[in-house]
């Protein structure tokens, strides 16, 4: 897997807990980078069936439609996960996507871990 660029993090206290944040570099590898992370490291369900790269079905007069997706259409759209511990949102700007994950401390951890081996820091 590509390694996805960050080009700002940081953490704060919010109401409902701690949240940390990151600024993404929106890359090729970034939906599936985004799956690891919310489904195997955080524990949630459903990312990577989001944002699909294809569409395929049946319209409203029964005809077959497919639709082939690609990252750059992405803009202005928000994606949201969450579960009894935890909360990710996603915000897919232009050329940037905004990251913030509310969760406890243990998972933090294992955030960090991740990221040591599937990401790059941007000064």
């Amino acid at each position: 897997m590509q390694k996805v660029r960050i080009f700002g993090s940081g953490n704060f206290k919010a109401a409902a807990g701690s949240c940390s944040y990151l600024i993404l570099e929106k890359s090729g590898g970034i939906l599936e980078w985004r799956a690891e992370l919310i489904e195997d490291v955080i524990g949630m369900e459903g990312a990577r069936h989001d944002f699909r790269y294809k569409d395929e079905g049946i319209d409203d007069k029964g005809r077959p439609y497919v639709i082939e997706n690609s990252l750059k259409e992405f803009q202005n759209a928000h994606s949201s996960y969450e579960s009894k511990d935890a909360r990710v949102d996603m915000f897919f700007g232009r050329k940037r996507v905004f990251m913030m994950i509310m969760c406890p401390p243990e998972v933090r951890k294992m955030i960090t871990k991740m990221l040591d081996g599937t990401a790059e820091f941007v000064r």
